[in-house]
């Protein structure tokens, strides 16, 4: 049965870990966290895309915490930065 291209990295750098083959070894990092970034760009531009409260928009894209919406809690803030 072939082998993956994923599988064949994997294979080739545990072989060059084996020869101390650096070159090979700092290559296949090198390629394997390119594949990760990659990865997780497509999946935050995928979140991005299905979940619309992840989409920028500034400060509004953060919500504020419950505390700071209640108004009660609002005016002893103020309160107390005016002492």
């Amino acid at each position: 049965m072939p082998l993956s291209p994923g599988a064949r990295l994997g294979r080739e750098v545990v072989y060059a870990v084996v020869k101390q083959d650096l070159p090979v070894i700092i290559g296949g990092t090198i390629v394997a966290s390119a594949l990760v970034v990659a990865a997780n760009l497509v999946v935050d531009a995928c979140h991005a895309i299905l979940d619309p409260r992840v989409r920028g928009g500034g400060e509004k894209a953060v919500p504020e915490p419950l505390a700071y919406r209640h108004s009660a809690f609002r005016s002893r803030v103020r309160c107390a930065i005016r002492e």
